[in-house]
């Protein structure tokens, strides 16, 4: 594995890339609807590209009034010098498995948990078969058995961590969490998979998903905040 030394181990750098920020939001050029050069943004601060995925998708899905508090206390929050390699290894880990708020507590069908499970284990090796095992799961999924697409969801949400397609996970984790609530009616389901299972690969992968105007779940607001605060005890932790 690689060693990403954050911010090449010099104290001036992290001031410079913090007041670099801070500027930016100053002059009103820092938006969430605007696209990050993750990859010159990754190595100003020496962070595995997957991590800086990360920052930017939390960046862009957080409330405004807390996303640029976030674009500071992030880069606060790392300590000069640190190996940020085992941060998203650690996070993925605690996004699925954590007791309280892992998503393998939000799974209720027994394939699609086991397949969460196997995740743990997972090798390097195994992963194309991994990946053909939930394709093989989305296509055999009946939509009049699950109108509001929560096993899509969840596979989707596997998907994307196995892949580390972050800004993905981002974008489909509200649709989660509103999908396996109870509801009386499949209204306010999320737009982009509605009864189209046959082509949710074009909808994935093809288009960026940006903040709409759509009201977020007090539910998942609650949960992104502490998605937040578990990237930063990571990241600040030596």
């Amino acid at each position: 594995m690689n060693n990403y030394i954050a911010y090449q181990s010099n104290p001036d750098l992290k001031l410079s890339c913090i007041h670099g920020m801070q500027q930016l939001i100053k002059a009103n050029k820092l938006s969430q609807d605007q696209t990050w050069d993750v990859k010159a943004y990754a190595n100003a601060i020496q962070t595995p590209l997957v991590l800086a995925e990360l920052i930017r998708s939390i960046f862009m899905h957080l409330p405004r009034e807390n996303a640029f508090n976030w674009a500071i206390t992030h880069l606060e929050a790392i300590p000069v010098g640190k190996d940020l390699s085992k941060v998203w290894p650690n996070f993925r880990k605690w996004l699925i498995f954590d007791p309280n708020d892992g998503l393998i507590n939000q799974l209720d069908q027994g394939l699609i948990r086991d397949l969460y499970l196997e995740l743990h284990h997972l090798k390097a090796d195994r992963i194309p078969a991994f990946i053909d095992q939930i394709d093989t799961l989305i296509s055999e999924l009946n939509v009049e058995i699950d109108p509001l697409n929560s096993q899509l969801y969840q596979l989707i949400v596997l998907k994307s961590i196995v892949l580390e397609h972050v800004h993905q996970l981002m974008a489909n984790l509200p649709c989660l969490f509103d999908s396996t609530k109870a509801k009386t009616s499949h209204e306010n389901t999320h737009p982009s998979f509605i009864n189209d299972y046959d082509d949710y690969m074009d909808e994935y992968f093809g288009n960026e998903h940006h903040n709409d105007d759509s009201q977020q779940s007090t539910e998942y607001l609650c949960y992104l905040n502490k998605l937040s605060d578990q990237l930063l005890n990571l990241m600040s932790s030596n």
